[in-house]
């Protein structure tokens, strides 16, 4: 379902940028501003700025800005519509989800997040207070985990038990088809009732990057189970597999401190590495690696280094999820364990240190396939030496990066002894069967009429920095409304713009003056759909020097300059722009009749008459 503008508007007034902030930020008061360290990239000088007049933000340092809203999408990765509710939570805002409301008011997606969660509680009561938890919490304590390790991430203990899970179900009144609809129970072949999911087994909580619980993992303990040395929860309504990391909740501020993201297998992985004080660490929950994490992934960080088992499975899963972060434009590294390791076990034995060490060896994924080969006599024989390069190139043609597809190349050439041209010839043969694009839509050689297929859903792109002259209209516009807009578009035509992210701005504004709609630089934020449109509004907004107090109470506040004359003089710059334009033209084409044999008599008088008009302007602007 979606929210109603008013209830956005209503958490919009709720949340106080300043507090929303100032609870992540260090905020000090500069004027009618505040400053502090930006929480998006490292700084030592405060370039991050907040304006509780505006409730927006920027960052003079990365240019990253926007509204509460936005800074909470940013800060948490969340889409507009997570951080409208996450911002409605803070303020106890009630708000409708998805799913439609249920009968008490509730959603069936939040009936079965609260369920997740009171089911999390139940099974860590289990381990921590029923007597047959107790074999579970040895078990983890003899994997190294501690007390405090288990309490931070959990986990818990589903009892040996058929309907232990039902008996729950009903002692706090949870709709059993709900219970199993959040993959809890399992109605039985005949249909004639419901049983346990989980029975016997440590229970791993699974957390959304917001840490709402949301699935399971479990692990097997006793000898006599049939099923799986591990099972999860199976697909919900608010649980994809493939679109979830474990521990991203508790790795993000790690990964953002650190810049880069160590990725593991298995839960027990994670945790040990974790408990270790290496915490920008998340897992694949033992799943290949898909192209939604990937995809979460880059949201964090731009590094990436794989841990995985060092068995042939390992190896395996190593390989296809290093060529899909590849694709994804993602710096990608291997650390590699000593065999018969995983990191759980490699970190039990040896410490964090020693993983850290490991970490801060690993190689390339390039390096680390080429190895591989060697290591199964690939480059024994001509024939398998031609495989291996064959499957070097193939790996190296998934890069979009085309400098680092020639230097990789150019290393295997040097080191297997072959001709580039070889090599280059090679990797056309195989991204001519993929010409289109990598698989995260990543341009190759696309075709014109294909890229005019799809040309209204690409976001605008600003190739080159905003004029000044349309900047500062663009300005007068955000702090003067509609009464301005008209005054600008009564004299100039929109063509004049040149810049595609101010002609965006200012359709969005258009579109708003047209039906007599109310708006705010804060509120056209987030509704502009291009990042670089949304940081030229922040920037715009926030003025990056402020007098002092004391300078204001001395009188030397200046005067703001009259918003006409401004206007005035950007708009005699674009027509000046324009008549340079005209003049090229005109000379061009001048050279052309000169070249045929043409009178040019009446491309020198034209230009002559757009020079004089040029020099108008030029005195007017001056003046």
């Amino acid at each position: 379902m979606r929210i109603p503008d008013d209830k956005i508007e209503e958490v919009r007034n709720a949340a106080d940028i300043v507090d929303v902030i100032g609870a992540t930020v260090r905020l000090k008061k500069r004027g009618r501003s505040y400053v502090g360290l930006c929480p998006f990239h490292q700084e030592k000088t405060p370039s991050f700025t907040v304006s509780p007049d505006k409730q927006m933000f920027h960052c003079f340092g990365c240019s990253k800005g926007g509204n509460v809203f936005t800074f909470v999408m940013e800060r948490d990765k969340m889409t507009f519509v997570e951080a409208v509710r996450c911002l409605a939570d803070r303020a106890g805002i009630r708000l409708p989800a998805e799913g439609g409301e249920s009968r008490d008011g509730e959603t069936e997606q939040e009936q079965l997040l609260e369920i997740c969660r009171l089911a999390g509680l139940h099974f860590q009561q289990n381990l921590l207070n029923h007597v047959e938890g107790q074999l579970a919490l040895e078990y983890l304590r003899h994997r190294g985990f501690t007390d405090e390790t288990i309490r931070k991430f959990g986990l818990g203990y589903a009892l040996n038990s058929w309907d232990d899970m039902v008996q729950f179900a009903r002692r706090e009144h949870l709709d059993p088809a709900l219970v199993e609809k959040a993959g809890l129970l399992v109605r039985r072949e005949d249909q004639t009732g419901l049983y346990d999911r989980f029975r016997g087994r440590a229970m791993f909580p699974i957390h959304s990057a917001s840490g709402r619980t949301i699935a399971f993992g479990a692990r097997k303990l006793r000898e006599d189970d049939p099923l799986g040395k591990y099972i999860n929860s199976p697909e919900t309504p608010v649980y994809n597999k493939s679109r979830v990391l474990y521990g991203l909740f508790y790795a993000r501020e790690a990964i953002r401190e650190k810049e880069f993201v160590v990725l593991v297998e298995g839960y027990a992985d994670l945790i040990t590495v974790a408990q270790s004080g290496i915490e920008n660490v998340v897992a694949s929950s033992g799943t290949a690696l898909t192209e939604e994490q990937i995809q979460l992934i880059s949201r964090y960080a731009r590094k990436v280094t794989l841990v995985y088992d060092a068995d042939s499975a390992g190896s395996k899963a190593t390989l296809r999820g290093g060529d899909l972060i590849i694709e994804r434009d993602l710096d990608v590294r291997v650390a590699a364990l000593p065999a018969g390791e995983d990191p759980d076990s490699f970190v039990r034995k040896n410490s964090g240190n020693a993983f850290s060490a490991l970490l801060e060896g690993a190689e390339s994924f390039v390096d680390f396939r080429a190895r591989q080969l060697h290591a199964g006599g690939f480059f024994a024989t001509p024939e398998g030496k031609t495989q291996a390069i064959r499957s070097l190139v193939e790996t190296i043609a998934r890069y979009p990066d085309e400098l680092k597809r020639t230097l990789y190349l150019k290393r295997i050439a040097q080191e297997y002894d072959v001709y580039e041209s070889v090599l280059f010839r090679e990797m056309e043969k195989i991204t001519g069967r993929h010409p289109v694009q990598h698989r995260f839509g990543k341009k190759q050689d696309v075709p014109q009429d294909a890229l005019a297929q799809h040309a209204p859903a690409v976001a605008l792109r600003n190739d080159r920095p905003v004029p000044p002259a349309e900047r500062d209209l663009l300005r007068l516009v955000l702090e003067h409304k509609g009464v301005m807009l008209r005054y600008i578009f009564s004299r100039i035509d929109k063509d004049l713009l040149t810049s595609p992210v101010v002609r965006q701005i200012f359709e969005a504004v258009d579109g708003h003056e047209e039906r007599g709609e109310p708006w705010e630089p804060g509120t056209l934020v987030d509704e502009l759909g291009d990042q670089e449109a949304k940081q030229l509004v922040a920037r715009l907004m926030m003025p990056q020097h402020e007098l002092s107090k004391g300078w204001r109470e001395m009188g030397s506040d200046p005067p703001p300059p009259d918003p006409y004359t401004i206007a005035n003089d950007c708009i005699d710059l674009l027509h000046q722009q324009q008549v340079d334009e005209r003049i090229d033209g005109v000379y061009r084409a001048m050279k052309d009749a000169e070249l045929r044999g043409d009178d040019i008599t009446s491309y020198q008088e034209e230009i002559l008459a757009l020079q004089n008009e040029k020099r108008i302007l030029k005195q007017r602007n001056a003046g």
